[in-house]
C-alpha cells in the first residue's frame, strides 16, 4: 500500500512476486526513476530517518538493520541493484563531480561497509554515501505503476 500524493488514500502496488510493497519501498523506487539513491535518502523514504533528521548523528545499528530488511526485499524481488558508485574515469580526483557509474555488489558486502561507515562516522558524509541503489527495469516498472496510480 502507498499513500496517494493528492488524496492521502492508500493504494496497493504489487511487486514481481505479487506481494504488496511498503509505502517506503515504493517511495524509494519512485525516487529511483530519476537517479541513483544514496543511503541517506533510502533511510528517509523508508521512514527510518526524518528530513531533516531530529539529530544529525549517524544511523544506529538498529536503523541500519531495519533499512537492510527492506533493501533485501527489493533486491530479492529483482527491483533494485545495490552497491557503490565509482568514477567512470578512474583518474578522476575524489569529490570532483565527474561522471560516475553504479557498481553492483553483494548485499552482505554493502551492509558491512554501511555498518562500518556508520560506526566510525564523525560527519554526515562519512556514512551517507556508503551505499547506492539503482532500480532495475522491473523496479522502474513498479515505480511507474505507483506514480500513475497516485497521480
Amino acid at each position: 500500500m502507498f499513500p496517494s500524493a493528492r488524496t492521502g488514500s492508500m493504494r496497493s502496488v504489487r511487486g514481481s512476486d505479487d506481494d504488496v510493497l511498503s509505502p517506503g519501498e515504493i517511495g524509494l523506487l519512485v525516487d529511483g526513476l530519476d537517479d541513483d539513491v544514496d543511503f541517506t535518502w533510502s533511510l528517509i523514504h523508508l521512514g527510518i530517518r526524518g528530513n531533516p533528521p531530529l539529530a544529525d548523528v549517524p544511523p544506529s545499528p538498529e536503523m541500519v538493520a531495519t533499512a537492510f530488511r527492506h533493501l533485501e526485499v527489493l533486491v530479492e524481488r529483482g527491483l533494485i541493484s545495490i552497491g557503490r558508485v565509482e568514477y567512470v574515469d578512474p583518474r578522476q580526483p575524489a569529490n570532483s563531480g565527474g561522471p560516475v557509474r553504479h557498481r553492483a555488489e553483494p548485499i552482505a558486502t554493502v551492509r558491512q561497509r554501511v555498518e562500518e561507515a556508520c560506526a566510525a562516522a564523525t560527519d554526515w558524509a562519512d556514512w551517507a554515501f556508503s551505499c547506492w541503489l539503482v532500480n532495475t527495469e522491473a523496479g522502474d516498472a513498479v515505480a511507474r505503476q505507483a506514480a500513475e496510480a497516485g497521480a
